[in-house]
């Protein structure tokens, strides 16, 4: 009788070559550069228009942006970002008085003024939304999931990208706790007018669907 190993058995490779579909098709993924492993983002973004939660025109950068912006991709039903809300409404109301911006940026053709409302709201979230309805920012900051956050000068220079804080380490994997608040941290350097020590980090979340390719 011949004995065979586990991986010589077809339904193993047939589970995996499945999950590796399932993962590029969308889901979770990583915000990383696909040959290095490496996060990368690039040195500036332009002020960009979208909507607001009203239809009105909305740029990435105002008046309000005196120091910097934090922008925020979300997506109404990506668990991984819904749970980091009520963090970012509290990080926005410690550090909007020292003139930084938060904004809730929704990668997507199909989300209107009225479903991002009805999402800020269920989450008792008072930040601006910006409905990228043609993906020009996420295409401007090669943003890959969501949640994934930016922090921007007023010049338009990326200080920081990367995730909010290390509780989810793979997929599947979660701390009880953050052990980092990245996101937290990296705005404490830009208040305090120091250079972001730690400028870019991985993030996990739902993939962004203009990374996914037919």
């Amino acid at each position: 009788m011949i004995i065979t190993s586990f991986w010589q058995r077809p339904f193993p490779w047939i589970c995996a070559l499945f999950l590796i579909f399932v993962c590029g098709r969308g889901g979770v993924g990583f915000a990383t550069d696909a040959t290095t492993g490496q996060v990368h983002s690039p040195a500036t973004v332009a002020n960009l228009v979208g909507t607001d939660f009203s239809g009105k025109e909305s740029k990435l950068r105002n008046g309000e942006s005196k120091i910097a912006t934090v922008i925020f991709f979300a997506k109404t039903d990506c668990p991984i970002a819904n749970s980091y809300l009520p963090a970012l409404q509290r990080m926005k109301d410690e550090f909007h008085p020292h003139g930084v911006r938060f904004l809730l940026v929704y990668p997507s053709p199909v989300v209107t003024t009225e479903v991002a409302r009805t999402h800020a709201e269920e989450f008792a979230i008072q930040i601006p939304a910006f409905i990228d309805s043609d993906l020009a920012v996420a295409e401007a900051l090669d943003a890959m999931v969501t949640p994934e956050v930016f922090v921007v000068d007023p010049t338009g220079t990326v200080l920081y990208r990367g995730r909010i804080d290390d509780k989810y380490v793979g997929f599947g994997k979660r701390r009880s706790a953050a052990t980092r608040e990245d996101l937290c941290e990296a705005l404490r350097d830009v208040v305090a007018k120091r250079p972001v020590r730690v400028p870019a980090t991985k993030p996990i979340g739902c993939i962004i669907a203009r990374h996914v390719k037919h």
